[in-house]
Protein backbone atom coordinates (compact mmCIF):
# COMPACT_ATOMS: atom_id res chain seq x y z
CA UNK A 1 0.00 0.00 0.00
CA UNK A 2 1.28 3.37 -0.93
CA UNK A 3 0.92 5.39 2.44
CA UNK A 4 2.02 8.98 1.04
CA UNK A 5 -1.24 9.55 -0.66
CA UNK A 6 -3.37 8.15 1.99
CA UNK A 7 -1.97 10.87 4.29
CA UNK A 8 -2.21 13.59 1.68
CA UNK A 9 -6.25 12.56 1.13
CA UNK A 10 -6.60 12.48 4.90
CA UNK A 11 -5.02 15.75 5.73
CA UNK A 12 -7.34 17.30 2.52
CA UNK A 13 -10.48 15.60 3.86
CA UNK A 14 -9.72 17.38 7.68
CA UNK A 15 -8.84 20.90 5.87
CA UNK A 16 -12.49 20.21 3.54
CA UNK A 17 -14.61 20.15 6.82
CA UNK A 18 -12.77 22.61 9.33
CA UNK A 19 -14.76 25.76 7.22
CA UNK A 20 -18.41 24.37 7.87
CA UNK A 21 -18.12 24.54 12.27
CA UNK A 22 -18.75 28.03 12.76
CA UNK A 23 -19.31 28.11 16.59
CA UNK A 24 -15.89 29.84 18.39
CA UNK A 25 -16.70 27.72 21.62
CA UNK A 26 -16.20 24.59 19.17
CA UNK A 27 -13.54 25.56 17.80
CA UNK A 28 -10.51 24.56 20.24
CA UNK A 29 -11.82 21.27 19.79
CA UNK A 30 -10.37 21.11 15.84
CA UNK A 31 -7.26 20.21 15.35
CA UNK A 32 -4.65 22.68 13.80
CA UNK A 33 -2.58 21.92 10.85
CA UNK A 34 0.61 21.35 13.05
CA UNK A 35 -1.21 18.55 15.15
CA UNK A 36 -3.15 16.97 12.07
CA UNK A 37 0.46 16.50 10.49
CA UNK A 38 1.97 15.09 14.01
CA UNK A 39 -1.03 12.98 14.51
CA UNK A 40 -1.12 11.48 11.09
CA UNK A 41 2.82 10.81 11.18
CA UNK A 42 2.03 8.98 14.32
CA UNK A 43 -0.77 7.01 12.63
CA UNK A 44 1.59 6.15 9.60
CA UNK A 45 4.46 4.97 11.98
CA UNK A 46 2.46 2.55 13.60
CA UNK A 47 1.17 1.32 10.19
CA UNK A 48 4.65 0.61 8.79
CA UNK A 49 5.79 -0.81 12.07
CA UNK A 50 2.71 -3.34 12.60
CA UNK A 51 3.80 -4.61 8.07
CA UNK A 52 7.24 -5.09 9.56
CA UNK A 53 6.83 -7.31 12.57
CA UNK A 54 8.22 -4.53 14.53
CA UNK A 55 5.88 -5.59 17.21
CA UNK A 56 5.05 -8.83 18.83
CA UNK A 57 1.74 -11.07 18.37
CA UNK A 58 -0.35 -10.98 20.82
CA UNK A 59 -0.88 -14.42 20.65
CA UNK A 60 2.10 -16.01 22.89
CA UNK A 61 4.27 -18.62 21.43
CA UNK A 62 3.29 -22.55 22.95
CA UNK A 63 6.16 -23.91 24.84
CA UNK A 64 7.09 -26.95 23.33
CA UNK A 65 6.50 -30.21 26.00
CA UNK A 66 9.97 -32.25 26.56
CA UNK A 67 10.01 -35.51 26.85
CA UNK A 68 13.63 -36.71 26.88
CA UNK A 69 14.40 -34.18 29.66
CA UNK A 70 15.88 -33.97 33.26
CA UNK A 71 15.64 -30.71 35.47
CA UNK A 72 18.45 -29.73 37.60
CA UNK A 73 19.13 -27.19 39.65
CA UNK A 74 23.29 -26.56 41.02
CA UNK A 75 25.13 -23.90 43.31
CA UNK A 76 27.97 -22.17 41.79
CA UNK A 77 30.83 -20.68 44.03
CA UNK A 78 33.95 -19.75 43.77
CA UNK A 79 37.13 -21.24 45.49
CA UNK A 80 36.22 -19.73 48.70
CA UNK A 81 33.04 -20.27 48.79
CA UNK A 82 31.08 -17.25 47.52
CA UNK A 83 28.21 -17.71 45.28
CA UNK A 84 29.00 -16.49 41.75
CA UNK A 85 26.59 -14.75 39.47
CA UNK A 86 26.90 -14.14 35.82
CA UNK A 87 26.94 -15.91 32.65
CA UNK A 88 29.09 -19.14 32.59
CA UNK A 89 29.76 -21.80 29.59
CA UNK A 90 29.05 -25.29 31.12
CA UNK A 91 29.44 -28.59 30.02
CA UNK A 92 27.12 -31.44 31.48
CA UNK A 93 27.64 -35.39 31.02
CA UNK A 94 25.50 -38.59 32.62
CA UNK A 95 27.56 -41.58 33.88
CA UNK A 96 26.86 -45.12 34.75
CA UNK A 97 29.61 -45.11 37.76
CA UNK A 98 31.11 -42.89 40.12
CA UNK A 99 34.25 -42.19 38.73
CA UNK A 100 35.85 -43.05 35.71
CA UNK A 101 33.96 -44.55 32.54
CA UNK A 102 33.20 -42.53 29.47
CA UNK A 103 30.25 -40.72 29.55
CA UNK A 104 26.79 -42.10 28.62
CA UNK A 105 25.54 -38.64 27.41
CA UNK A 106 27.29 -35.21 26.72
CA UNK A 107 25.28 -31.89 26.85
CA UNK A 108 27.48 -28.43 25.99
CA UNK A 109 25.84 -24.99 27.60
CA UNK A 110 28.21 -22.95 25.60
CA UNK A 111 27.84 -19.39 23.61
CA UNK A 112 24.18 -17.84 23.62
CA UNK A 113 23.34 -21.16 25.65
CA UNK A 114 25.60 -20.35 28.52
CA UNK A 115 24.50 -20.75 32.03
CA UNK A 116 22.81 -17.69 33.84
CA UNK A 117 23.93 -17.68 37.67
CA UNK A 118 22.65 -15.47 40.05
CA UNK A 119 23.67 -15.60 43.52
CA UNK A 120 25.24 -18.91 42.95
CA UNK A 121 22.10 -20.45 41.96
CA UNK A 122 21.09 -21.99 38.35
CA UNK A 123 18.69 -23.93 36.84
CA UNK A 124 19.04 -25.73 33.45
CA UNK A 125 17.10 -28.74 31.61
CA UNK A 126 19.47 -31.69 30.62
CA UNK A 127 18.43 -32.67 27.52
CA UNK A 128 17.14 -29.92 26.03
CA UNK A 129 19.28 -29.34 23.46
CA UNK A 130 20.56 -32.69 23.57
CA UNK A 131 17.96 -35.18 24.26
CA UNK A 132 19.08 -38.43 26.78
CA UNK A 133 17.94 -41.56 25.58
CA UNK A 134 15.46 -44.01 27.31
CA UNK A 135 18.02 -46.58 26.80
CA UNK A 136 20.73 -44.28 29.52
CA UNK A 137 17.32 -44.16 32.00
CA UNK A 138 15.94 -47.45 31.68
CA UNK A 139 19.23 -49.66 31.40
CA UNK A 140 21.05 -48.15 34.02
CA UNK A 141 20.01 -48.63 37.85
CA UNK A 142 22.23 -45.33 38.89
CA UNK A 143 22.93 -42.53 37.09
CA UNK A 144 25.78 -39.55 38.06
CA UNK A 145 26.35 -35.95 36.62
CA UNK A 146 29.46 -34.66 35.99
CA UNK A 147 29.74 -30.31 35.65
CA UNK A 148 32.29 -28.89 34.18
CA UNK A 149 32.41 -25.30 34.23
CA UNK A 150 34.26 -22.70 31.47
CA UNK A 151 38.14 -24.17 31.03
CA UNK A 152 37.96 -25.70 34.31
CA UNK A 153 38.18 -29.86 34.73
CA UNK A 154 35.14 -31.30 35.59
CA UNK A 155 33.97 -30.68 39.28
CA UNK A 156 34.60 -34.00 41.93
CA UNK A 157 32.91 -35.67 43.26
CA UNK A 158 30.18 -36.07 40.34
CA UNK A 159 26.53 -35.57 41.77
CA UNK A 160 24.40 -38.69 41.78
CA UNK A 161 21.04 -38.23 40.42
CA UNK A 162 17.88 -39.25 42.80
CA UNK A 163 15.06 -40.58 42.01
CA UNK A 164 13.20 -37.78 40.31
CA UNK A 165 14.98 -38.82 36.55
CA UNK A 166 14.20 -42.61 36.76
CA UNK A 167 10.27 -41.55 36.96
CA UNK A 168 10.67 -41.06 32.97
CA UNK A 169 10.87 -45.01 33.14
CA UNK A 170 6.73 -44.81 33.71
CA UNK A 171 7.17 -44.73 29.88
CA UNK A 172 8.86 -48.03 29.51
CA UNK A 173 8.32 -51.31 31.83
CA UNK A 174 11.96 -52.71 31.97
CA UNK A 175 11.85 -56.45 31.09
CA UNK A 176 11.69 -58.12 34.09
CA UNK A 177 10.50 -56.03 36.50
CA UNK A 178 7.15 -56.75 37.35
CA UNK A 179 6.87 -60.34 39.34
CA UNK A 180 4.25 -62.18 40.93
CA UNK A 181 4.43 -60.87 44.44
CA UNK A 182 3.93 -57.60 42.94
CA UNK A 183 0.46 -58.64 41.48
CA UNK A 184 -2.63 -58.00 43.00
CA UNK A 185 -4.25 -61.11 44.95
CA UNK A 186 -7.55 -60.65 41.94
CA UNK A 187 -5.05 -61.01 39.43
CA UNK A 188 -4.80 -64.25 37.47
CA UNK A 189 -2.31 -65.89 35.35
CA UNK A 190 -5.24 -68.55 34.25
CA UNK A 191 -6.35 -67.57 30.74
CA UNK A 192 -9.89 -67.56 31.34
CA UNK A 193 -11.96 -70.31 29.41
CA UNK A 194 -11.55 -70.00 25.30
CA UNK A 195 -9.51 -67.27 25.49
CA UNK A 196 -6.40 -69.54 23.71
CA UNK A 197 -7.08 -70.03 20.46
CA UNK A 198 -6.15 -72.82 17.82
CA UNK A 199 -4.38 -70.01 15.93
CA UNK A 200 -2.13 -69.21 18.51
CA UNK A 201 -0.63 -72.49 18.93
CA UNK A 202 2.10 -73.56 16.90
CA UNK A 203 1.65 -76.81 14.52
CA UNK A 204 1.54 -79.96 16.12
CA UNK A 205 0.68 -78.79 19.49
CA UNK A 206 -1.96 -79.97 21.70
CA UNK A 207 -5.47 -77.79 21.18
CA UNK A 208 -7.37 -79.73 23.92
CA UNK A 209 -7.02 -83.30 26.20
CA UNK A 210 -10.37 -84.82 27.47
CA UNK A 211 -9.75 -88.32 29.94
CA UNK A 212 -11.89 -90.13 32.16
CA UNK A 213 -10.05 -92.41 34.85
CA UNK A 214 -11.04 -94.64 37.44
CA UNK A 215 -11.84 -98.28 38.13
CA UNK A 216 -14.92 -99.59 36.55
CA UNK A 217 -16.13 -102.72 38.53
CA UNK A 218 -18.04 -103.92 35.58
CA UNK A 219 -17.51 -107.78 33.95
CA UNK A 220 -19.09 -108.76 30.49
CA UNK A 221 -19.45 -112.10 28.87
CA UNK A 222 -20.80 -110.33 25.89
CA UNK A 223 -19.43 -112.53 22.57
CA UNK A 224 -20.14 -108.71 21.00
CA UNK A 225 -18.64 -106.00 21.13
CA UNK A 226 -20.72 -103.49 24.45
CA UNK A 227 -19.40 -100.72 25.80
CA UNK A 228 -17.54 -100.59 28.77
CA UNK A 229 -18.97 -98.46 31.20
CA UNK A 230 -17.46 -94.85 31.78
CA UNK A 231 -15.22 -95.16 29.39
CA UNK A 232 -17.14 -92.42 27.17
CA UNK A 233 -15.79 -88.61 25.68
CA UNK A 234 -17.26 -86.25 23.75
CA UNK A 235 -14.75 -84.25 21.71
CA UNK A 236 -15.52 -80.80 19.37
CA UNK A 237 -11.96 -81.00 17.49
CA UNK A 238 -11.12 -78.18 14.66
CA UNK A 239 -9.85 -81.01 12.21
CA UNK A 240 -6.93 -81.87 13.89
CA UNK A 241 -5.48 -85.56 14.43
CA UNK A 242 -6.87 -86.75 17.38
CA UNK A 243 -4.90 -89.74 19.68
CA UNK A 244 -7.09 -92.05 21.34
CA UNK A 245 -5.60 -94.18 24.28
CA UNK A 246 -6.70 -96.72 26.59
CA UNK A 247 -5.32 -99.01 29.16
CA UNK A 248 -7.26 -101.04 31.79
CA UNK A 249 -6.43 -103.90 34.35
CA UNK A 250 -9.05 -107.22 33.44
CA UNK A 251 -9.02 -110.56 35.13
CA UNK A 252 -11.05 -113.54 34.26
CA UNK A 253 -12.19 -116.36 36.72
CA UNK A 254 -11.59 -119.16 34.38
CA UNK A 255 -8.90 -120.07 31.75
CA UNK A 256 -9.00 -119.46 28.57
CA UNK A 257 -11.03 -116.37 28.50
CA UNK A 258 -10.18 -114.44 25.72
CA UNK A 259 -10.89 -110.97 25.54
CA UNK A 260 -11.31 -107.99 22.54
CA UNK A 261 -11.12 -104.47 22.98
CA UNK A 262 -11.45 -101.13 20.36
CA UNK A 263 -11.57 -97.56 20.32
CA UNK A 264 -14.75 -96.65 17.99
CA UNK A 265 -15.27 -92.97 17.14
CA UNK A 266 -18.95 -92.07 16.58
CA UNK A 267 -19.12 -96.14 15.89
CA UNK A 268 -16.63 -96.22 13.32
CA UNK A 269 -13.69 -98.25 14.63
CA UNK A 270 -10.53 -96.32 15.56
CA UNK A 271 -7.74 -98.89 16.56
CA UNK A 272 -8.77 -102.74 17.80
CA UNK A 273 -6.69 -105.36 20.10
CA UNK A 274 -7.66 -108.59 19.20
CA UNK A 275 -7.43 -112.53 21.25
CA UNK A 276 -5.80 -111.95 24.72
CA UNK A 277 -6.17 -115.08 26.61
CA UNK A 278 -6.42 -115.31 30.67
CA UNK A 279 -5.11 -117.40 32.90
CA UNK A 280 -7.63 -117.94 35.51
CA UNK A 281 -7.30 -115.51 38.35
CA UNK A 282 -4.42 -113.31 36.78
CA UNK A 283 -4.99 -109.51 36.56
CA UNK A 284 -3.37 -108.75 32.78
CA UNK A 285 -3.22 -105.02 31.17
CA UNK A 286 -4.35 -104.23 28.45
CA UNK A 287 -3.28 -101.06 26.09
CA UNK A 288 -4.80 -99.76 22.86
CA UNK A 289 -3.52 -96.22 21.18
CA UNK A 290 -3.97 -95.18 17.40
CA UNK A 291 -4.55 -91.94 15.63
CA UNK A 292 -7.56 -90.68 14.29
CA UNK A 293 -8.70 -87.84 11.62
CA UNK A 294 -11.97 -86.57 11.47
CA UNK A 295 -13.85 -83.94 10.29
CA UNK A 296 -14.51 -80.55 12.27
CA UNK A 297 -16.90 -80.88 14.90
CA UNK A 298 -18.50 -82.68 17.94
CA UNK A 299 -17.37 -86.48 17.65
CA UNK A 300 -17.72 -89.02 20.63
CA UNK A 301 -15.16 -91.55 21.11
CA UNK A 302 -15.69 -94.50 23.66
CA UNK A 303 -14.05 -97.50 24.71
CA UNK A 304 -15.85 -101.11 23.97
CA UNK A 305 -14.77 -105.04 24.65
CA UNK A 306 -16.32 -108.56 24.53
CA UNK A 307 -15.14 -112.20 24.94
CA UNK A 308 -15.24 -115.20 22.97
CA UNK A 309 -16.58 -117.18 25.82
CA UNK A 310 -16.83 -117.18 30.36
CA UNK A 311 -16.73 -113.86 31.99
CA UNK A 312 -14.16 -110.91 31.87
CA UNK A 313 -13.53 -108.82 34.82
CA UNK A 314 -12.89 -105.17 34.48
CA UNK A 315 -10.77 -103.43 37.05
CA UNK A 316 -11.96 -102.15 40.62
CA UNK A 317 -10.24 -101.11 43.80
CA UNK A 318 -6.82 -100.06 42.99
CA UNK A 319 -6.51 -100.78 39.19
CA UNK A 320 -7.96 -98.27 37.20
CA UNK A 321 -9.02 -98.30 33.33
CA UNK A 322 -7.68 -95.24 31.98
CA UNK A 323 -9.12 -93.72 28.48
CA UNK A 324 -7.47 -90.51 26.87
CA UNK A 325 -8.37 -88.00 23.45
CA UNK A 326 -5.60 -86.03 22.87
CA UNK A 327 -6.32 -83.46 19.78
CA UNK A 328 -3.22 -82.05 18.01
CA UNK A 329 -3.20 -79.11 15.73
CA UNK A 330 -2.10 -79.41 12.22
Amino acid sequence: MNRKPFLIALAELLEAYRPKINSKRLRWLLPTPGNVFFTLLVIGALFWAQSVGAFPSSMPATPSTSTGTIAYQGRLADSAGAPLTGTYSMIFRLYNVATGSAPLWTEQWTGPNSVQVSDGLFNVMLGSMTPISQMIITGNNNLWLGITVGTDDEMLPRVQLGSVPFAVQALTVPDGSITAAKLAPDVSLVPPPNSITTTMIAAKAVTQIQSVTGATGDSTSSTSFVDVPGRVITLTTTGGPVLAMFSGSHVALMSGVVGYWRIVRDDSVVVAYNNHAFTNGLWQSISIFGTDISATGLHTYKVQWRVSSGTLLGSENTYTQNFMAVELKR
